[in-house]
Parts: structure tokens; sequence; C-alpha cells
């Protein structure tokens, strides 16, 4: 015999199980949009710029959690960075330390109120809450990869992609981008074909520095110039070996100019006699 609290607790499941159906939908479309927008960008560019690069998708269509992550948190999707000659595919197994950006999918409940129109319920406290998770993930990306300045995210809510820039003191948001029409879908496009055919630099790396995996663990590699004890900087570049920084910048916010215990030869980079500094270029007041 089935009690009333028995018959709500039931309808509840099956709601929660429509939901993540519907969630799992989103993923899926997201991931094959983006692959598709990544072969046709192939095909289309012959001769790609020196810095450009392929966005690939998390391969399956639910959330996961990141191979090198000791937190529990499970991302909905992300976009990796691809060197252009691999495989247009999705990534089996993401990782912080490759992620370009984390895209968080949430699902706005619509409410029936006549059997024809629809209304949206709590849809800015939705995306306020995917801001937030993205914001939490971010910090993941700045702890793995010490070469980020700054860093990209997208929420996506049904139909509605925002792009989100994470600077070093505040986070830019694009409007919305409704790709169930042409032209929001042309907007998205032009924005992750730029973002893979752009300087490195645009996309909040620091091209001087360069993560490598040898058989023991990964190392890092660091072009920058000799300052000498009287602050004098030499003219020529220099190339330095580090196996990480003194400290991760594991924060969003912050200057993000971490120093590296480093050596000359990539045998001594276990036994660093240098300190290298990342620095922000000078800028004059009022320049563009």
């Amino acid at each position: 015999m089935h009690t009333r609290n028995d018959g709500v607790e039931i309808a509840r499941q099956h709601a929660d199980e429509e939901k993540e159906r519907e969630k799992r939908q989103i993923y899926s479309a997201f991931r094959d949009l983006v692959l598709f927008v990544m072969r046709c960008l192939k095909g289309i560019v012959l001769e790609p710029p020196e810095d450009c690069c392929l966005l690939l998708p998390y391969s399956e269509g639910s959330d996961f959690k990141s191979v090198d992550s000791n937190e529990s948190d499970r991302v909905d999707q992300v976009l990796v960075v691809g060197a252009w000659d691999s495989s247009v595919a999705g990534v089996a197994q993401p990782k912080y330390a490759d992620t370009f950006a984390v895209v968080e999918v949430k699902r706005v409940e619509k409410v029936s109120f006549d059997g024809s129109s629809m209304a949206v319920r709590d849809g800015g406290a939705v995306l306020q809450k995917a801001r937030q998770q993205l914001v939490r993930y971010n910090r993941q990306i700045y702890e793995h990869q010490h070469n980020r300045m700054f860093t990209w995210g997208f929420t996506v809510c049904d139909s509605l992609v925002r792009a989100c820039l994470f600077g070093p003191d505040r986070v830019l948001s694009s409007e919305d981008i409704d790709v169930a029409t042409p032209d929001g879908r042309s907007v998205l496009v032009r924005l992750l074909v730029n973002l893979c055919l752009c300087e490195e630099s645009r996309r909040g790396y620091i091209p001087t520095i360069w993560q490598h995996e040898n058989p023991d663990r990964r190392y890092w590699t660091i072009c920058c110039n000799w300052i000498s004890s009287s602050g004098e900087q030499e003219p020529e570049m220099a190339t330095f070996y580090s196996r990480g920084p003194a400290m991760a910048a594991d924060r969003n916010f912050g200057r993000h100019t971490r120093g590296f215990p480093a050596a000359e030869r990539l045998e001594d980079v276990d036994s660093p006699t240098l300190f290298a500094k990342v620095a922000w270029h000078y800028v004059e007041r009022g320049a563009a």
C-alpha cells in the first residue's frame, strides 16, 4: 500500500530524472556544436597562424571529476587546448592542467500557466549560481597552470550562452548569446574561431612559459632576460628550467606574478640556483 507521501516522493524522483536527462542533452548539444566548428575551421584555414590551436570539449554527455584534482567537485563541461594537427574529437579524461575554459551548464525551469504560454522561474538566480560555480572551478585552473595570467569560462542556461573573462581584479561577462537563433549561433561561432586563431596572450597564457612532461613529472621552460645585481636587464633572452613556482597562484584574483626557482640546464632542474619572476609589462598611462 502506497501513501500520499510515497506518491509525492516518486513524482519528485521522476522530475529530478527528467531534469538530469535534459541537462545531458545540453552537454551533448554544446559538445557537438564545438566539434562541428573545429572541423569546419580546420577545413577552411589552410595556412593557420603560428599560435593557433583547437578547442576540444569533454567527450561524454555527463559531468565528471577532473583526473588531476583532489576536490570532489564535478565539472559539467570543459574546453581543452589541442594542437592544430590533432584529431578533432572529444577528450576522454580532461585535466585542469590542459583546460582552457570551464563550461557550467544549468537548466532553467519553465512554468506553464495556461498550457500554451511559458515563463522562466528564477532565471536570474540560476545564472548567478552558474557564475559562482565557474569562479570555484576557475581557481583550479590557476592552481595547475602556472602560465596563465587570466582565464575564460562559459555558462550555458538552456539555449543562452555567456562568455566570461576572469581578469586579475574582476570578472567580465558578455550579454546573453541565444544559440537557438541564427544570429546567436553566429556570435558564438565567431568567438570560438577567434579564440582558436588569436595569439596565446589573448587566450590568457604567458607566451614565454611552457609546460612539458617527462617520465618523472612535468617541468616548465621559462624564457626571460637576465637581470644583474645592479638591476640592469640584459637584451638577450635566456632559457631556464623549473619544476614549478615557489607558491602556486591558486586564487581567482591578484597579479598572478609567480616566482620560479630555476636552473640554467634541464638536468639541474631539481637543484635550482636561480629565481625567475613573472612580471607585468610596463604600460604608459592612457595607452590603448
